[in-house]
């Protein structure tokens, strides 16, 4: 069973205003029951923009802790050159100007994009700029020191809320696209997607990203989608609406497609007892992720381990009382002074071209259908392939004469 506390949070709530109202309360009252129980511990504030700052309270809680939870943001792949969202110089400040759009650049991420073909059309254009930055960017050093402590098996779960996917191309940082509905999980997490993958809108067929599938001509028909028309046909049967491919990411306003798989992930971690939580790069603005570090942060506490945020702005009143250590600067910076890094070379960790997979219990689809059509012709299997990199113009279909 899922976390219902967390899932709800990754997808819309339903239910009318009492329902949401009574939800509220018991949340506010389990919320203050559960830090009761709380020890209070010894705070440190460093400031890496300040001469002579002390980074040993951060190494230290590196060094001791043995089952470390990570929630990162855009702000670890920033060195790498990929831009961030909220910032000044933020996707959500330039695309406006870039792309000549008469709404905001955060408008541009919302499901709405998909109402008309003019937006369809601009979207897809900025991620498949995005997709090329991902591609062809490095990962950072904070990169290589989660691949570290995954080589060390001192890394419970990492949950990313970045779509570049420069975490899973790391040997022991891989995910599974879609997420497997029981254990074993992958280590990585993907809260929001990834641009490695692409999905129809129907049928949920998953394939690898193509900047060709979003061409200028909007969207793109989805091959699952046309081989089983084409299974209907033969079979004298109706055509049914077919999907269309779009990238494998969550958009504000539309429900995630992995949040009860997220949900169960969670509470098998909230189980574990980890000792220690690492916020990096991210301000913290979505609900289910703050959620997420709420939660994890009172487990930690309880474990009597430490809960470290590392950003450029320090956290806000919010999260503020549950930081042990707080860093604020340059996490790049942060990470090489604490741990003694060596570099990526000598870490000795594999850099991959994709990092993302299938569940091995997900099979391709196979149609099995027998109609009689003219001339005697059977309809015996239509399978998908799986190796194709492109969308054919007409799906091929495997005919037996009886």
């Amino acid at each position: 069973m899922s976390n219902p506390t967390i899932s709800s949070l990754l997808n819309p709530v339903k239910g009318g205003p009492k329902a949401t109202v009574s939800r509220k309360r018991k949340a506010v009252g389990n919320a203050k029951q559960s830090t009761k129980n709380v020890p209070k511990q010894t705070r440190f504030l460093i400031d890496l923009g300040l001469p002579g700052y002390d980074i040993q309270p951060l190494a230290s809680v590196l060094q001791k802790s043995k089952r470390i939870v990570v929630i990162t943001g855009a702000g670890i792949s920033c060195q790498a050159g990929i831009p961030d969202f909220r910032s000044s110089t933020g996707l959500f400040k330039t695309l406006r100007s870039e792309y000549g759009i008469s709404f905001s650049g955060k408008e541009m991420f919302d499901n709405s994009v998909y109402r008309n073909i003019e937006t369809v059309n601009i979207f897809h254009e900025m991620i498949k700029q995005l997709y090329e930055l991902s591609k062809n960017a490095n990962p950072t050093d904070f990169h290589y020191f989660l691949a570290k402590l995954a080589k060390e098996s001192r890394l419970l779960r990492l949950y990313t809320q970045n779509i570049d996917y420069l975490e899973t191309r790391l040997e022991g940082l891989e995910t599974s696209i879609p997420l497997p509905s029981s254990p074993p999980w992958p280590l990585t997490i993907a809260l929001h997607g990834t641009l490695e993958m692409v999905s129809c809108t129907k049928c949920g067929y998953i394939q690898k990203f193509d900047p060709s599938f979003f061409g200028k001509d909007g969207l793109t028909a989805c091959p699952e989608c046309r081989i089983g028309n084409e299974v209907r046909r033969i079979a004298g049967k109706r055509s049914t609406a077919e999907g269309c491919l779009r990238p494998r990411i969550v958009l504000y306003n539309e429900s995630h497609p992995d949040s009860e798989a997220i949900g169960s992930v969670c509470t098998q971690d909230l189980k574990s007892k980890p000792d220690c939580l690492i916020i990096a790069g991210t301000s913290c603005k979505i609900p289910g992720v703050k959620r997420i570090i709420k939660q994890m942060s009172m487990s930690v506490r309880r474990q009597k381990g430490s809960v470290v945020w590392m950003n450029h702005d320090p956290p806000n009143k919010e999260f503020d009382h549950l930081c042990d250590v707080i860093v604020t600067g340059d996490c790049q910076t942060a990470v090489k002074e604490a741990t003694a890094y060596v570099g990526p070379t000598a870490l000795n960790i594999k850099l991959k071209t994709h990092g993302a997979k299938k569940p091995e219990n997900q099979r391709p689809r196979v149609y099995k259908k027998r109609a009689k059509v003219e001339g005697d012709i059977m309809l015996k299997e239509v399978f998908r392939s799986s190796k194709a990199s492109s969308v054919p113009p007409r799906p091929k279909v495997k005919l037996e004469e009886v």
